[in-house]
């Protein structure tokens, strides 16, 4: 069986595609009354125009597996990410174990003779992801973090209204200074338990700060604020209509650390809920490392309760 890397332009949608079908539907991801031109839209609609990587294994069948390699920075990549489920997908007909460590093989050897400095991978937190992390770690890519996602209706949150401090005000998002708003974030993750941000070099600290607080179409401006202290920004809350129909998704949260332990947090939270309330929103998410206690705890004392988890690994220069 030959392994062959070839840019996304280069193969045959139509084909790979089909194994996405065959895959996803024997795992139920996939719904059984799904079309191969729906799949083949979907995938294009997500990654065609990228200049993404596949890594495809092949046979006289036909394709019997392929990695795809997203580049989501300059020098980071993300392996099968969204609806492809993280681990390489793997034709029934073929020797699932070995080929999967193969393509998971072939990658890291791309990245790293690519000269790239991280390759990521993300896959559900079910009854499969002991085994899914036994192959990652075979082959380089540690464990860094363990995400659940939250949610529940607005209505059923345990916010009660909070008196913002003297000194301190409420403010659009969008009003505030870049420079002021990301020292705020900087310091808050900085000084938090998010291993994803705090393994990462600056730069792509950076790299990320500048990617999430882009507006795009999914930003909710009325819903995302920031706190203030005279013209230093000491809290931010970035939500986005994403993750479902009529639901606002905290995508970055934080108080800055000199500011902690003083009801901000709950004040800015109960803020947002009730903006979210006035858009006409009917439920709220975030996602939230489990190593991350004083966050998870946080979040599940307002109500929030958990929906579903993933698992993430990660091969880093250096290391």
């Amino acid at each position: 069986m030959e392994l062959r890397i070839l840019s996304l332009a280069e193969i045959e949608t139509l084909e790979i595609s089909g194994l996405i079908m065959e895959v996803g539907q024997l795992a139920g991801t996939i719904p059984k009354d799904a079309t191969l031109e729906g799949v083949e839209e979907h995938f294009i609609s997500c990654f065609g125009g990228t200049n993404d990587v596949v890594i495809l294994a092949e046979s006289e069948q036909g394709i019997d597996g392929f990695a795809l390699l997203h580049f989501e920075q300059d020098k980071l990549v993300e392996m099968n990410p969204w609806f492809l489920g993280g681990t390489p997908v793997v034709s029934q007909r073929a020797p699932s174990e070995e080929l999967a460590d193969r393509l998971v093989a072939k990658s890291v050897e791309y990245v790293d003779r690519q000269g790239l400095d991280r390759l990521e991978v993300m896959f559900p937190r079910d009854e499969s992801a002991n085994s899914r992390s036994q192959l990652f770690e075979r082959n380089g890519m540690k464990q860094y973090e363990e995400l659940v996602h939250l949610r529940n209706k607005l209505s059923d949150l345990l916010m009660s209204q909070t008196v913002i401090p003297d000194g301190i005000h409420e403010r659009r998002l969008i009003d505030v200074d870049v420079e002021l708003l990301y020292e705020c974030w900087y310091q808050a993750f900085l000084s938090g338990r998010d291993r994803s941000f705090l393994e990462r070099p600056m730069e792509m600290q950076r790299e990320y700060f500048d990617q999430t607080f882009e507006r795009n179409d999914s930003f909710e401006s009325s819903a995302s604020l920031a706190l203030s202290m005279d013209e230093r920004v000491i809290g931010f809350a970035l939500v986005r209509r994403t993750h479902g129909d009529n639901n606002g998704h905290l995508w970055e949260f934080g108080i800055h650390p000199e500011f902690r332990r003083r009801g901000l947090a709950r004040f800015l939270m109960s803020a947002v809920r009730d903006r979210l309330e006035d858009q006409g929103f009917k439920t709220m998410s975030m996602n939230v490392d489990i190593s991350n206690e004083p966050a998870y705890r946080f979040y599940k004392i307002l109500g929030f309760e958990e929906a579903w988890g993933r698992v993430c690994h990660a091969w880093n220069r250096g290391e």
